[in-house]
């Protein structure tokens, strides 16, 4: 993995993250004149799968959406979800989103996260890593971060959301086994979208209503490995 600072860039970039060309293609997000940072083979496959499900289901995946088609969105692939290594590095990747997603889009910004994972075996297997993914991904952005100001951060609020570099996003998750069929995809996936107040609390409503979760407390949600509030899966 290279992280590097690119002369017009404020931030570090990694190599792990790529942006759509005009036509559709994928290219790294900062220039590399040496043409070693290009996508490999499978994300490529992945990124054409993933456009044509959004495609295909674009009810219930309508910002995900308008990101393909104005070409507002990211993409970056990591190791398996909920390990040590995906942890820290989308935690960093994650940060830079957050600090160009205005830059990038005022309010069709989106990060589509590969994760390299076939011993997912089920839903509820997928919910435990996704608990991982997040509550790692927290604990590293809490060393010099705090909570976004416009959300929650109590796991049993209606409005809890997450939050990376003072942004509060939205997940959606995906998977091969995943219990909703507008969820299944070849493999683990997370497709973040910051929270922009008036839209995002439309979008949280359209989707509570569609696809809305039986409750339960902050205890049962960790002895059960259940999904947080804030991911949609």
């Amino acid at each position: 993995m290279i992280s590097y600072k690119h002369s017009c860039a404020p931030t570090v970039v990694s190599d792990r993250i790529f942006r759509p060309t005009d036509t559709g293609n994928l290219i790294a997000e900062w220039g590399d004149p040496s043409g070693v940072n290009t996508p490999s083979d499978s994300i490529i496959d992945q990124h054409s799968a993933l456009r044509a499900l959004i495609a295909r289901d674009r009810t219930h995946h309508l910002t995900a959406s308008d990101a393909i088609q104005a070409r507002t969105y990211r993409v970056a692939a990591y190791q398996g979800l909920g390990s040590s290594e995906s942890v820290e590095d989308t935690a960093q990747d994650l940060r830079w989103f957050a600090e160009q997603a205005d830059s990038i889009h005022p309010t069709h910004a989106v990060l589509f996260a590969f994760f390299d994972d076939p011993t997912i075996s089920d839903q509820r297997d997928f919910e435990h890593q996704l608990w991982s993914q997040l509550i790692g991904m927290h604990n590293i952005d809490t060393r010099n971060r705090g909570w976004a100001p416009s959300v929650k951060c109590d796991p049993d609020d209606e409005d809890l959301s997450f939050s990376i570099a003072g942004q509060a996003f939205d997940i959606i998750g995906l998977h091969p086994h995943a219990d909703e069929p507008s969820r299944r995809f070849e493999i683990p996936t997370l497709i973040f979208t910051p929270q922009v107040t008036a839209i995002s609390d439309g979008l949280r409503t359209r989707i509570r209503t569609t696809h809305r979760a039986p409750a339960t407390t902050t205890s049962e949600r960790h002895s059960n490995h259940a999904a947080p509030s804030f991911a949609h899966i």
